[in-house]
């Protein structure tokens, strides 16, 4: 496995490939295999090897909990918990599978079933950043911001330099009208990851509603540089310009009136 560790897929697939026609009957490879081909996003092929990891081994929980995860990436749900809750009926103490299971539940639009899996999650796993970041993506689904901030707190005390802890937290922020400490860390979340664009929109808005005119346009100059098809960025400056020029003319009618005699 040094290929699939150093990021090299392509070989990784030519040594699992390799074992596979070598050993036949070994379902690890053939579970490895279709890893690495989730890893390139060949779905199709990724779905065969686990299919035959569980053809030679029919209690493997990794197989069916990787094979949730290829579901999920087709968009089919219901396959997708069907595995992971196998999986989970296999190896009860299988954290990353409970975790995946929660992450389809929240997709299914169900945050309370995915709060109780992932407190489970945790239980089994107290140092599972990412459990903590997605518990608190649920409870801001919920509406509970304030209940939603200590996770994504732990997130980032677990795992330092965790963008969507960041970014999430940012949000939570934003919706409890913490307009600077959202700022904050939509800074940080952009200093984690340069190139993305909804987070110099979402800071551009906060920049907006404080009256910094000059410094949100900036920011949605750069998400529509990044992604020049934004909508959302698009309609923001427009209205920031608009905004700035009404200031302006505000403030410009202010010294005007109270030069009248």
């Amino acid at each position: 496995m040094v290929h699939e560790e150093l990021g090299d897929i392509d070989h990784a697939i030519e040594d699992f490939r390799e074992a596979t026609r070598l050993d036949p009957g070994n379902a690890v490879a053939f579970n490895n295999l279709g890893s690495a081909y989730l890893k390139k996003n060949d779905l199709d092929r990724a779905i065969e090897n686990f299919d035959q990891a569980l053809a030679l081994r029919p209690h493997y929980a990794e197989a069916y909990n990787n094979r949730s995860g290829v579901y999920v990436n087709k968009g089919d749900l219901t396959d997708a918990i069907r595995d992971c809750k196998e999986a989970v009926r296999l190896k009860p103490s299988y954290a990353e599978a409970r975790y995946n299971c929660a992450l389809v539940r929240m997709q299914l639009g169900d945050p309370d079933e995915a709060i109780a899996e992932f407190d489970y999650v945790i239980q089994l796993k107290p140092e599972f950043a990412d459990a903590y970041n997605s518990r608190g993506a649920a409870f801001h689904v919920k509406g509970m911001h304030e209940r939603a901030i200590p996770d994504f707190d732990e997130a980032i005390h677990l795992k330092p330099g965790f963008f969507m802890a960041y970014y999430n937290r940012a949000l939570a922020l934003q919706d409890i009208g913490e307009r600077d400490r959202a700022i904050g860390d939509f800074s940080m979340a952009i200093l984690l990851k340069p190139a993305c664009s909804p987070a110099f929109n979402k800071r551009g808005n906060l920049f907006v509603e404080k009256g910094q005119f000059d410094r949100a346009i900036q920011d949605f100059d750069e998400a529509i540089r990044l992604r020049p098809d934004y909508a959302d960025a698009l309609h923001n400056r427009a209205l920031a310009v608009q905004q700035k020029r009404e200031h302006e003319q505000a403030a410009a009618d202010s010294v005007r009136t109270a030069s009248l005699p």
